[in-house]
């Protein structure tokens, strides 16, 4: 059973460097040209990785408001957690993918369908298949 203090300490030391912001710009910057040219084969492992980093990142720092949590335990919280989000990720993409077009699709038709009265319609109500709109 270990502290997490050193751990601690170096992530810290990270968050107050200098020179973070503009490397976190430039790594950014790389990555957006990278998925440019090779995206169709690296946005769904990108992503999955991008997930279980900031999900670590998260648990790790949530998980250090709970007092008398072990180091380890803290680690392995948090690696589960990471994995449990890239693989869901990884899994869920596609189908993502699919119904935030789904949404798009069917917002689209409401609103097509919410201007038909006042353009298409002589008395004000548009009735289709025999049905009222209201």
């Amino acid at each position: 059973m270990s502290n997490c203090t050193e751990l601690d300490h170096t992530r810290e030391a990270v968050l107050r460097w200098e020179g973070a912001a503009i490397s976190t710009a430039v790594a950014l910057a790389l990555l957006g040209l990278t998925l440019m040219v090779y995206g169709a084969r690296l946005v769904r492992p990108t992503a999955a990785v991008i997930s279980a980093g900031a999900t670590f990142a998260v648990a790790y720092s949530t998980l250090g408001y709970a007092p008398d949590l072990a180091c380890d335990v803290r680690i392995l919280v948090s690696a589960i957690l990471a994995g449990i989000a890239a693989l869901a990720i990884a899994c869920m993409f596609r189908l993502g993918i699919f119904l935030v077009g789904a949404v798009g699709l069917g917002g689209v038709t409401h609103l097509i369908y919410t201007t038909l009265p006042s353009t298409l319609t002589r008395h004000g109500s548009l009735r289709v298949a025999g049905r009222s709109e209201y």
